[in-house]
């Protein structure tokens, strides 16, 4: 569960952390990708997610990506 009160940062630190732990748990290796939903955030927190590190993020209506398209950071998604 991803804490309203942290920033995105910290919160997609703890994301990566419980995969790369999930991962050794099960002894697979850690080449999952952590998909991102944009749903209902602005274009300013979607690019603060991917200056974060955040490398895939998902939209899931093509209105609302259209509204926002030309904000996000495209240069490192």
């Amino acid at each position: 569960m991803v804490n309203e009160y942290l920033t995105i940062q910290e919160n997609l630190d703890i994301i990566k952390m419980r995969v790369a732990d999930a991962c050794e748990k099960s002894g697979r290796s850690n080449d999952v990708i952590i998909l991102g939903a944009s749903k209902m955030n602005s274009a300013d927190r979607i690019n603060c997610a991917i200056d974060s590190g955040l490398e895939y993020i998902g939209e899931n209506k093509v209105q609302e990506l259209l509204e926002k398209y030309e904000a996000i950071n495209k240069e490192k998604v």
